[in-house]
């Protein structure tokens, strides 16, 4: 054997050994398959909800406070190139030659009370607000292009217990469909690969953190031009 060869060997016999050592746990294999068959795993090799029903209790209390969200405008932190695009969605529209033959549709996962509920913290907090139909985006046959929403799994430590929220995802799918790409900053936003291109001494380490501002999306908006174009797909009272 190689010297890679025995080392591989040490270390599945050393794992193998740890796991013999685990103390028995309780196994229902129904629920184990059902787990595995939900997870998903993202790009960092972790685990990634699948779609969730909206539970208004669950998306609340993974919002900002009440007067701490929707304080910034997005157009005081983008490039200057970006700034005209931001302030008039018309802009971002693509050629109607380009709009798709059928009105994409996209559901909102949520029964009426918990959207209910959704709805009217969110106005309380400055993330919605209501739009009247004359001002929804319409496409070429007239059709209102609204959106969905969902929730996946958003796990967080308060006061050392792991509680589990939901994070609440907007499906612009329908609304994407209609406007071009917007040349914004992503490429300048820290990647893992970037590390590549450092040399460290000895005595020195790179420290990698991934992770984002709580609900950091919550605490920027748009001009309300734009409000017509993030309509929801199911309404409220």
């Amino acid at each position: 054997l190689s010297l890679a060869q025995k080392r591989t060997l040490g270390h599945v016999f050393s794992a193998c050994s740890n796991f013999c050592n685990i103390t028995e746990s309780p196994f229902i294999f129904d629920e184990e398959r059902k787990l595995i068959l939900e997870r998903k795993i993202g790009y960092g090799g972790d685990v990634v909800s699948v779609r969730r029903d909206l539970v208004a209790s669950k998306v609340i209390a993974a919002w900002p406070k009440v007067g701490e969200a929707c304080v910034c405008s997005i157009v005081d932190y983008v490039d200057d190139h970006l700034k005209d695009d931001l302030s008039d969605p018309n802009r971002c529209l693509l050629p109607v030659s380009e709009w798709p033959l059928e009105t994409p549709r996209s559901k909102v996962h949520a029964p009426d009370g918990e959207w209910n509920a959704i709805c009217k913290a969110a106005v309380a907090r400055g993330m919605f607000c209501e739009v009247q139909e004359a001002e929804i985006f319409k496409n070429q046959f007239g059709d209102m292009v609204l959106n969905g929403a969902m929730g996946v799994d958003k796990f967080k430590e308060v006061n050392g217990v792991l509680e589990n929220h939901l994070r609440f995802i907007s499906n612009l799918t329908p609304l994407s469909l209609y406007t071009r790409k917007v040349d914004g900053d992503s490429h300048l936003l820290p990647q893992a690969n970037f590390l590549s291109k450092l040399v460290l001494g000895e005595d020195e380490f790179a420290w990698v953190d991934g992770e984002d501002l709580q609900s950091c999306f919550n605490l920027f908006c748009l001009s309300r031009a734009w409000r017509g174009y993030f309509g929801f797909s199911k309404q409220v009272s």
